[in-house]
């Protein structure tokens, strides 16, 4: 019926704008007026169908409308019962809702009908204790996720209640929606209360939902979660908490971001500046605190702690740093000093992958591919010590680095192609689809198939503006897939360039490379990704302008320039390698005399020559 009202407006309305007004106007669509009443508006249908429920079934259609899409069995037991299934079935019958998925039933509310059983919900006087079930059953499904401090904690294979603790997991990550749901509307709660003071009941439940999705967020590689979430969730999680639980989930959340930050950004001083000395009774927790209050200074002390955790934590933020400060090489040794020193179960096993899974992601930085294969055979007998929900995202994501760098060391045509084939059914979690995505490009340019690659990379660029609007402009992201759409760009025809624009992707990363060089202060500190970054804004320099001219002579420099600092090599299109070789196919000579000109430069110098270089590419782009 909906589809025949909707097709009666598209003579004045596009589809698209149907679908645009009709969550505020569900009168929008009408019949004819020689239609029965009840079909002749779409509020009408669902009015007719609502009267024909029972009101058990009623009074569950208006629960339920305050799920997202897709919810699942457990958070609608939480809403309307024990009798669940039945009231679902019931609703599915009536064409109210519709249930989809492969192996878990998921039910889906049209819009439309989710508007009508909202104004139902409200007119009941039933909204606020709909509300407060859900959000009580999402506190408690989360405050059964812990965080693990010892080997044998939560997350440990061998724990006594593992497979409880697997299930419960898997309960959170098939209802993050729903979870998030509640955690987004407790943190607008607390935005009205300012962040001086929270209730303890409102800053707990914040802090036990967002302990259980930052972990959550860890194991998939949800980075954007992290660092959209991670700040909001610490002012929160630096107030006194009511009991010893509540505790322990703030310290969660202030671990969680400590130790992911140093994959996004430095720790925030307020941890320190915010945080109690202690909590009565708070035990093991204690070392974690002891650490969230240690400044940066005290990590390399703190890498050598008796304490297992406290040198694990202390490591993962002094590698982090190191690798930023544009040392890989100091923050491998920092990482496999740890691991020499270890013993196989000091370590929560989560923990133990972790720090190999950085060791791994400093040796792809570093370019040593074979390495990599080899780490990644090695961490994957690492995943027999975490639970299975856990191992399964750390499996498909070990598996697909190694097969990443394999082709990277055998980069033909027939290696490259396999792969792709081999990529096609998987379902990636969080960061890695980006990252895969991108890859899938650098993969089909292996082949030959510049254009096909190049077009792969601009959707990965408009997914990277998710990372502009959190961290802001020039995020190691942003950075990344810039610097792989520039390579990829310098193989393009120039018909297929002037259709895609190569130009402005060129005069974008132009700028933006002057613009973080220029900071004195800048968001981004990652001298690598920046070196890289550098790098592919020369190469596409030398590819675009005429041999001998000024420009192409300042982009060879800034090539040379940015690999005499060092480079993130995660990709072997941004690897030292590809990118000197490709530069020096383009102008061998412009190259050998700007490798000549900045022979003598010190480190320091070099970084600072390179923003005088993009500070002059950018003048003349613009």
């Amino acid at each position: 019926m909906a589809i025949e009202l909707a097709a009666a407006r598209t003579r004045s309305l596009s589809v698209g704008q149907i679908a645009e007004r009709l969550p505020g106007r569900p009168d929008l669509l009408t019949a004819t007026r020689d239609a029965p009443a009840r079909q002749r508006t779409l509020t009408a249908v669902i009015e007719w169908s609502w009267n024909l429920l029972d009101a058990a079934e009623r009074r569950a259609l208006a629960r339920l409308a305050l799920l997202p899409d897709g919810f699942t069995l457990l958070p609608a037991e939480a809403l309307i019962g024990a009798q669940a299934a039945d009231l679902l079935d019931a609703l599915v019958s009536h064409s109210l809702l519709v249930v989809r998925g492969h192996g878990l039933p998921r039910f889906h509310m049209l819009v439309t009908v989710r508007y009508f059983a909202l104004e139902q919900l409200s007119a009941s006087g039933d909204e606020a204790e709909a509300r407060a079930a859900l959000r009580q059953w999402a506190v408690d499904l989360c405050s059964q996720i812990r965080f693990p401090v010892d080997a044998g904690d939560f997350g440990d294979a061998r724990h006594p209640e593992a497979r409880r603790h697997d299930r419960l997991f898997r309960q959170v990550a098939h209802d993050e929606a729903v979870i998030l749901q509640q955690l987004d509307r407790l943190l607008a709660q607390a935005d009205g209360h300012g962040t001086d003071h929270l209730p303890a009941e409102l800053r707990d439940a914040i802090c036990l939902i967002g302990a259980a999705l930052m972990r959550l967020w860890s194991v998939t590689w949800s980075y954007e979660r992290i660092a959209d979430y991670g700040a909001r969730l610490i002012a929160a999680a630096v107030q006194p908490a009511q009991d010893s639980r509540g505790n322990e989930a703030g310290l969660s959340v202030l671990a969680l971001c400590v130790t992911l930050f140093g994959l996004l950004s430095h720790v925030p001083e307020q941890v320190r500046s915010l945080l109690p000395a202690s909590f009565d009774g708070e035990g093991p927790f204690s070392r974690v605190r002891r650490f969230l209050r240690a400044s940066d200074e005290q990590w390399p002390e703190l890498t050598g702690d008796a304490d297992p955790w406290v040198a694990w934590a202390a490591t993962r933020c002094l590698a982090a740093q190191q690798e930023d400060d544009g040392d890989p090489q100091a923050s491998l040794e920092t990482i496999e000093a740890l691991l020499g020193r270890l013993h196989g179960h000091d370590l929560a096993g989560i923990h133990l992958l972790e720090l190999h899974l950085h060791r791994l992601q400093v040796l792809m930085s570093l370019g040593r591919y074979s390495q990599v294969v080899d780490a990644c055979s090695r961490a994957q007998v690492l995943l027999e010590r975490v639970l299975p929900s856990w191992g399964e995202f750390f499996h498909t994501t070990l598996h697909m680095e190694g097969a990443y760098c394999a082709v990277y060391l055998d980069p033909r045509p027939e290696t490259a192609g396999r792969l792709l084939e081999s990529l096609e059914p998987i379902d990636l979690p969080g960061t890695m689809r980006f990252i895969a995505r991108s890859v899938r490009g650098e993969l089909e340019l292996t082949r030959g198939n510049a254009r096909t690659a190049a077009l792969i990379q601009r959707v990965s660029l408009r997914y990277a503006g998710n990372w502009r609007s959190i961290l802001g402009s020039g995020s190691q992201w942003e950075l990344y897939i810039l610097s792989m759409c520039l390579v990829t760009d310098v193989e393009l025809s120039p018909d297929d360039a002037v259709e895609l624009d190569a130009r402005a992707v060129r005069a974008r990363a132009t700028s933006l490379l002057r613009e973080i060089l220029s900071d004195p202060a800048p968001r981004q500190r990652d001298i690598p990704t920046l070196m890289a970054f550098a790098a592919a804004v020369g190469l596409s320099a030398v590819a675009a302008e005429d041999v001998g001219s000024d420009r192409r002579a300042v982009g060879g420099e800034l090539v040379a320039t940015a690999l005499a600092v060092g480079t993130n090599q995660t990709c072997r299109l941004l690897s030292h390698d590809y990118l000197r070789s490709r530069t020096e196919r383009l102008d061998a000579r412009a190259l050998a005399q700007a490798e000549e000109r900045i022979r003598s430069l010190d480190r320091g110098e070099l970084v600072a020559h390179a923003a005088d270089l993009a500070g002059r590419l950018a003048g003349e782009v613009g």
